[in-house]
């Protein structure tokens, strides 16, 4: 019996150019470098981030750039951690995105939208227009 292959069901996409826009190439090459041979710790934690922001969103939609930036920041604080090496920024990004995903989670963050299975929408979605 052939197992599903879980990637092709992933929602939010992270590319490499994504994280080289939030990290240094040389650490990105460190990283790399510390890896045992034929193992790329930078994909395993892109695939994680990815995972953990469509775990969060669950059937709910967010903008795509949203979830990508979110899984960047996941992903570029869990690569610094690798060279023990976060800076300030990046765990504070990395915080930011944790409590921006309990939001979506939680139906409060205004750029979510999308049914629960009850119905519920976004925060705000039923505010009357008058």
């Amino acid at each position: 019996m052939r197992r599903a292959n879980p990637l092709i069901n992933m929602k939010t996409l992270l590319t490499e150019s994504d994280l080289l826009a939030a990290m240094p190439a040389r650490q990105l090459a460190d990283i790399r470098a510390q890896a045992p041979a034929g193992e790329d710790p930078v994909v395993v934690v892109m695939v994680q981030a990815c995972a953990t922001v469509d775990g969060y969103v669950g059937v709910r939609n967010i903008p795509a750039a949203l979830a990508a930036k979110l899984a960047r920041d996941l992903a570029v604080y869990d690569l610094a951690k690798l060279l023990d090496k976060p800076t300030d920024a990046q765990k504070t990004a990395y915080e930011n995105a944790l409590k921006a995903l309990d939001d979506v989670r939680a139906g409060r963050f205004a750029g979510s939208s999308g049914s629960d299975g009850a119905g519920n929408m976004g925060w705000g979605s039923n505010r009357k227009i008058r």
